[in-house]
């Protein structure tokens, strides 16, 4: 069987998949929990996540992505950082 997907989709769907990566390996900055952002709902995870969402549509790469929320929050923002 043989799909044939159209340029938008996968256009829209690629940064998805790339900001679902970015959001799980990083904590929600809020302070008031501790939830990958990815999981996290709050207001500021939200906000944060469009950001995400931005930065990724304009090309962003997972590695400069990352570099400047930690600019933004220091290393705790980092999952890595977090739980160990």
């Amino acid at each position: 069987m043989f799909f044939l997907l159209s340029p938008l989709f996968i256009a829209c769907s690629t940064p998805a998949v790339a900001v679902e990566h970015i959001t799980s390996e990083l904590m929600c900055p809020c302070g008031s929990c501790e939830l990958v952002l990815s999981e996290c709902h709050c207001d500021r995870a939200i906000e944060l996540t469009k950001v995400i969402q931005k930065r990724a549509s304009k090309g962003e790469t997972k590695e400069e992505i990352i570099t400047f929320m930690v600019k933004q929050f220091g290393e705790r923002v980092l999952v890595s950082k977090a739980h160990s």
